[in-house]
Formats: C-alpha cells, sequence, structure tokens
C-alpha cells in the first residue's frame, strides 16, 4: 500500500508520476484528492490503464528509456 504513495513524486508546487509509453518514462502532473489507509486518490492527469512506474521513479528523467520487469 505505502508504494502507491511513493510514486507520486514533489516539484515544487506540482504533484507528478511516471508512466511508460513506448518503452520511455513520460512525466506526468497529476492532481490529487483524498489521502489515507496507505492509499491517494488521483483526481485527474491519469487515463485508466496508463502503466505506472512503481519503482525506481526517484532516478528517471522524462524520456528515459525503461524496462518493464514483471513479477
Amino acid at each position: 500500500r505505502r508504494q502507491r504513495q511513493m510514486c507520486i513524486r514533489d516539484s515544487s508546487d506540482r504533484q507528478y508520476v511516471f508512466i511508460v509509453e513506448n518503452d520511455t518514462a513520460k512525466r506526468v502532473d497529476i492532481t490529487t484528492g483524498l489521502t489515507g489507509s496507505g492509499m491517494t486518490e488521483v483526481t485527474s492527469g491519469l487515463d485508466a490503464g496508463e502503466q505506472l512506474v512503481t519503482v525506481g521513479q526517484q532516478y528517471l528523467s522524462d524520456g528515459d528509456a525503461v524496462r518493464v520487469v514483471e513479477g
């Protein structure tokens, strides 16, 4: 559960996450809502089905090549 909140990064006055698009990291600004029980509501910025980066996002920059690892 805690990992979900850690996906959200802060930069100045904006919150953002990274998604995977065409094997690259894409920074997406988001708006959050309610937070509790280790979860954060994302109210805008993400679309259903987008693949969210959940590990290593603190080392990414927009446009970096990424490799999806499952398991």
